[in-house]
């Protein structure tokens, strides 16, 4: 057992590595080995959840995670992270938790891990938007996110509400994007429904990703480094009429009463908080 695997386990219990996929550095593919957990931090007066990856190999030789160039300045402080093989956006838990280092024994001096989910791997699926306000988006090869706005050329962008009334066009828009596990797909088929990623409305179909139980508040970030879109969490999407009128029956099976609980499975809204273009595909 490697070094790197003897702190991944001391430090984060007993987490497999669990995925395979393609990485290209320096123009050369190379197949990558690891494992991608969702950790929920609680650190005092804030939670929040973030998405870790963990590899294999890649952080113990100090290489730039994927390819991914950065700033010679900034290079010690991956090295610093390789020691236990954390790739993670050296902003992402230091803006949010107003931890000023991500040297490891200082996330963990300051923030205890609440819990640790482990899955297989966590990627965007497919992408979607509507021109025009319909029930269903179309699929799209890529979305471009827009900073408090949401999806460029989609019926649901503004910073403002789209269907407000007169009176409450000036109320914030926390609907610019929705995002919809695609296990739900799955699950619906079990129970006779045939529904294709996009028809319930979604902009970003994903995969592996707990979303119906991301805190409000949670930031989801595509990507490594400082490029890629950030999408934050405003709540759940309530699940309307329009379910029932696009296929009779389904309303009762993404909305309904549990242990005296009201159940929504038709995935999350969001803000966009940082631009960029969003593909299908691994994160």
């Amino acid at each position: 057992m490697s070094t790197t695997e003897e702190l991944f386990n001391k430090d984060l219990n007993d987490v497999h590595l669990i995925y395979d996929y393609d990485v290209v550095v320096d123009g050369v593919h190379e197949k990558e080995t690891g494992t991608i957990v969702s950790l929920v931090l609680d650190i005092p007066n804030k939670k929040i959840t973030t998405m870790l990856g963990f590899s294999k190999g890649h952080w113990e030789n100090a290489e730039e995670a994927h390819g991914d160039k950065r700033n010679p300045e900034d290079l010690e402080r991956w090295r610093k992270l390789a020691r236990i093989g954390i790739q993670t956006d050296r902003h992402m838990l230091s803006e949010q938790a107003d931890i000023h280092t991500v040297e490891t024994n200082r996330i963990y001096e300051s923030a205890s891990i609440q819990s640790l989910q482990s899955i297989a791997f966590m990627s965007v699926h497919s992408t979607h938007l509507a021109a025009k306000h319909s029930f269903s988006k179309t699929y799209t090869p890529s979305i471009t996110l827009i900073a408090d706005q949401g999806v460029q050329g989609d019926c649901h962008a503004g910073k403002t509400l789209q269907k407000s009334t007169a009176k409450s066009t000036t109320k914030p828009n926390v609907r610019q994007v929705h995002l919809l596990n695609y296990e739900l797909f799955t699950s619906l088929a079990s129970d006779g429904f045939q529904i294709q990623p996009g028809a319930l409305g979604e902009n970003i179909t994903t995969y592996g990703i707990d979303l119906l139980n991301l805190a409000t508040g949670s930031y989801l970030y595509f990507g490594i480094g400082e490029e890629g879109p950030v999408v934050q969490v405003t709540g759940l999407r309530n699940p309307g009429p329009g379910v029932e009128k696009f296929k009779s029956g389904l309303l009762d099976r993404v909305k309904y009463k549990a242990e005296g609980k009201t159940v929504r499975r038709l995935g999350v809204m969001g803000v966009v908080i940082r631009a960029s273009i969003l593909w299908p595909g691994g994160y």
